[in-house]
């Protein structure tokens, strides 16, 4: 069973939508990033919210480096697909 809910966190001066699922399956807490879905914090269940919010801000410097990550590959993806304003034709 999974249950999934969306929760704003600030870590220092960020503010940061974080997803927050609930599995009968994790026997952890974890925190993934990644460039579609974001940040998503995994609670086991029995785990207090309370618990998993400060997990995640005693990971902040690891989320915001993650994240910083992320943007950068998003951008430099973008810029690699960009379409040129103008072709020179020989």
């Amino acid at each position: 069973m999974v249950a999934e809910c969306c929760q704003d966190v600030s870590l220092g001066m960020h503010q940061l939508s974080c997803r927050i699922r609930r599995s009968g399956r994790a026997r952890h807490i974890r925190l993934t990033v990644d460039g579609e879905r974001g940040l998503c914090l995994v609670l086991p269940m029995g785990v207090d919210l309370g618990d998993g919010l400060a997990f995640l801000r005693a990971k902040q410097a690891w989320v915001l480096a993650k994240l910083a990550t992320v943007d950068a590959h998003r951008e430099a993806r973008a810029a690699r697909l960009a379409v040129p304003e103008h072709v020179a034709l020989a």
